[in-house]
């Protein structure tokens, strides 16, 4: 989506049409436009604020909570507007309570404060928090808190132990996966597939990028990887849920590919999110040698295509919607060559 249709959409909201569940839309649209700026400026970034803040007040769950996971990674996500969202209910605040690097020890402090239990529960599972913000979660005693302070305190101890020794080919909560994987390789009695597939001891450590997705591929509930997915590709819930699909239609490997992970990652996130993809070395040798063969560039560009493509459908839903609603032939407009009547959605 251009700079253009998103003033074209903060005209929109401007005009005092976006009431019911066109806020919803409205609010999805800005801030799907907003990621599509690659380097947003500080002016863009007011914009957004300016046009998203007054949409919350008509918006519904499902559209408070779409924008705050999209919003959830961002860097220059507007510092006003998720903590407007980190005030609403826990099941739309937590993706930004969980990871949003906009928000700071104080910030998660006072939300605390103002918030209670299920928002101190949420932080608890950030990746990280300052001993200030621990000494906090800790004072409730609550044992959900409790076991993730565990988990961090056990994860940090393995990260020490990995400082100490060599770097270790896999995180540790894929650990259990990678060694099932092995021992079916094992199992083939294949040593050259091993050595397809395992990372060289001299390779750099995997992306943050690759254990973030590996650990929520590993959990229960197949919807965190989906949601991870439509974030991390910038496309909607229901397009990642095509993306990933069925094997062997799946389209994941190219997203995959695309976030610029490895054949052994890859494996690891598919059979984990797919089932077991393949059993025998000689599929597991075809699926090494067809996923390389995959050129970035070119699974980058069919990602784009993606994202382009749910944004315009978006846009295009939201111009529809306004024409239906005051009988004007905006959705016409759009779709023609004429300019005249697009200078008044505009």
């Amino acid at each position: 989506m251009t700079n253009e249709q998103f003033r074209a959409l903060e005209a929109l909201s401007g005009s005092g049409k976006a009431n019911g569940g066109k806020a919803d839309d409205l609010l999805s649209a800005a801030v799907t436009a907003f990621t599509a700026i690659t380097r947003p400026a500080r002016n863009d970034i007011q914009q957004l604020e300016d046009l998203t803040l007054p949409l919350l007040e008509n918006a519904t769950a499902r559209g408070k909570r779409h924008a705050a996971a999209v919003l959830s990674q961002m860097e220059h996500a507007p510092r006003n507007l998720v903590l407007t969202l980190c005030d609403e209910a826990v099941e739309i605040a937590a993706p930004l309570l969980l990871r949003s690097p906009i928000l700071t020890s104080t910030d998660l402090v006072d939300i605390i404060g103002r918030q209670g239990l299920g928002h101190a529960r949420a932080i608890a599972r950030r990746p990280q928090v300052d001993p200030i913000v621990q000494s906090l979660l800790e004072s409730f005693a609550d044992p959900a808190i409790d076991r993730s302070m565990a988990v961090r305190r056990h994860l940090a101890r393995s990260d020490d132990a990995r400082a100490a020794k060599e770097p270790a080919p896999v995180s540790d909560a894929a650990r259990q996966a990678h060694d099932k994987l092995r021992a079916i390789m094992r199992e083939e009695t294949s040593k050259h597939l091993v050595s397809e597939l395992q990372l060289n001891r001299d390779a750099p450590k995997p992306s943050a990028t690759a254990d973030h997705m590996i650990d929520t591929a590993l959990l229960i509930d197949p919807v965190f990887f989906r949601n991870l997915l439509a974030d991390t590709l910038g496309v909607s819930f229901e397009h990642a849920e095509a993306i990933i699909g069925k094997w062997p239609d799946s389209r994941l490997p190219i997203a995959l590919r695309a976030l610029g992970l490895s054949a052994q990652d890859s494996y690891l996130i598919l059979t984990a999110v797919l089932g077991t993809i393949h059993s025998d070395k000689n599929a597991l040798r075809d699926f090494v040698h067809i996923y390389r063969s995959i050129e970035r560039e070119t699974a980058l560009a069919i990602v784009r295509r993606w994202k382009a493509g749910d944004m315009t459908a978006l846009l295009r839903e939201k111009l529809r919607e306004m024409a239906a609603a005051d009988d004007e032939p905006v959705l016409d407009a759009a779709n023609s060559d004429g300019a005249g009547p697009l200078k008044a959605v505009r």
